[in-house]
């Protein structure tokens, strides 16, 4: 009928209407896309290697790049912890006026450093009561936190043999099986120690794999340790400082996702603040510190 022929046609001009503009919604975006500075992830997450030679944007506010697996098969194992972005891949920085008022963007679902600073003195200050130091190997980082008036509570290492210092020490203590120590597990049940700080875990070889295996048994020994601490205590902390981008090439975020840490805070680790204490390898030979950084991992009961 003449009707059925009108609304056929009118469907058809309709569609093809839809058509041209969402080709030119798309064309458009494309090219902002390709004049857009997408964020450096190692940035983000305090280890980009190039500083201002870095062709990314150091901008924390800049459009993170898209999630291969998340946009290519719609599934992301890390979910709302992905460093990437699962959002809309044509929502750009340099076209959100398109974006109705009121229509909103996605926050960020990671923590992004530049957010979390924190000041490293305040942090001890604040624990060092509560503090069990690992893989103090020679304590001079315990002998420092002394000198400045906040002596951890423990210092522990890997090692039998041990110096006199103020500070308690434990020796034989190894990090990645603390949840097995009667000593390490006493405190916990007490409500003593809540704290955990491992400055520059390296086993003296260069490899990422048995140093990511190294720091994922760490957490999960730590982990374990939740279910034994009592009911006023709903919250463990462990703290670690790095080299350069050790956090990136250990993957340190994926080992917390799975053991139930989140990253809470970092801050540049300037070794200068602690007098007397430069850290050293098991043989002793000092090593720079110049683009050291110190993480902070929270752990909350339930999460594990």
């Amino acid at each position: 009928s003449n009707d059925s022929n009108f609304l056929c046609k009118a469907l058809l001009a309709l569609l093809e209407n839809k058509i041209q503009v969402a080709s030119g919604y798309v064309s458009l975006v494309k090219m902002a896309v390709d004049e857009s500075q997408f964020a450096c992830i190692h940035n983000l997450i305090g280890n980009c290697k190039y500083g201002s030679r870095c062709r990314n944007s150091h901008n924390p506010l800049a459009k993170r790049p898209l999630c291969r697996f998340y946009h290519g098969s719609g599934v992301c194992s890390k979910g709302a912890a992905c460093l990437y972005s699962h959002e809309d891949p044509f929502v750009v920085s340099s076209a959100l006026a398109m974006v109705p008022e009121g229509g909103g963007l996605l926050k960020a679902k990671l923590p992004i450093l530049m957010q979390l600073h924190v000041d490293l003195f305040v942090w001890y200050h604040h624990h060092h009561q509560r503090i069990l130091l690992l893989g103090e190997g020679n304590f001079k980082f315990t002998e420092a936190l002394t000198v400045l008036g906040m002596p951890p509570l423990f210092s522990s290492t890997n090692i039998q043999t041990v110096q006199d210092v103020k500070s308690k020490c434990l020796k034989g203590v190894d990090a990645t099986r603390l949840h097995t120590d009667p000593r390490i597990v006493t405190e916990i049940k007490s409500g003593r120690i809540n704290v955990f700080s491992w400055n520059f875990p390296h086993t003296g070889h260069e490899d990422p794999i048995i140093h990511e295996a190294l720091i994922l048994e760490a957490f999960q020994s730590t982990a374990l340790l939740m279910s034994k601490t009592p009911d006023r205590v709903g919250v463990l902390y462990f703290a670690m400082a790095l080299q350069a981008n050790q956090f990136s090439r250990w993957n340190i975020l994926h080992s917390t996702w799975r053991t139930g840490w989140r990253l809470t805070g970092w801050n540049p680790f300037y070794n200068t603040i602690f007098p007397g204490y430069f850290p050293s390898r098991h043989c002793g030979e000092h090593f720079p510190v110049d683009d050291a950084r110190f993480y902070i991992f929270e752990l909350h009961k339930g999460d594990g």
